[in-house]
């Protein structure tokens, strides 16, 4: 039983986790090389950078539970 909802909840969110992570960490960067460059004045993280990384979470939970659900 805590197997299961380990490999149905859990993992999907953790999952979902490091993709939300990997795409902020992504924008941030760019930000970050843009204001080293010059192009912009400063970094400047606004809610549309955050709705970015969600995009992020939705995508590897949504692979995550395909992946549970292709081995049934």
């Amino acid at each position: 039983m805590k197997q299961k909802l380990y490999e149905r909840v859990a993992k999907p969110l953790l999952a979902g986790l490091y993709g939300f992570s990997l795409f902020l960490i992504i924008v941030v960067l760019t930000k970050l090389i843009g204001a080293f460059i010059g192009s912009t004045d400063g970094i400047n993280l606004s809610m549309s950078d955050v709705y970015i990384s969600l995009i992020g979470f939705f995508l590897l939970s949504l692979i995550k539970v395909l992946e549970f659900y292709r081995e049934e």
